[in-house]
């Protein structure tokens, strides 16, 4: 997991193979996998610092799945 320098989010994962990113939310500490994710947008989230609002939506409108 990268850590991400953000209010709302302490880390990310990407895989390229996969186009998966997994997402590490601060408050309650919940990971989701997101699914067909592209290369852009994940590099677009660890830049640092990042605003989630700005990238949150764009990453919350691929389907995903609660893993914690």
């Amino acid at each position: 997991m990268e850590p991400i320098q953000s209010d709302a989010v302490a880390g990310v994962a990407y895989d390229a193979l996969r186009r998966t990113l997994i997402v590490q939310f601060r408050r309650g500490g919940q990971i989701y996998r997101y699914f067909q994710v592209p290369d852009w947008l994940y590099q677009g989230l660890v830049q640092q610092p990042h605003p989630w609002r700005r990238w949150g939506k764009t990453v919350m409108a691929h389907a995903s799945v609660r893993l914690r």
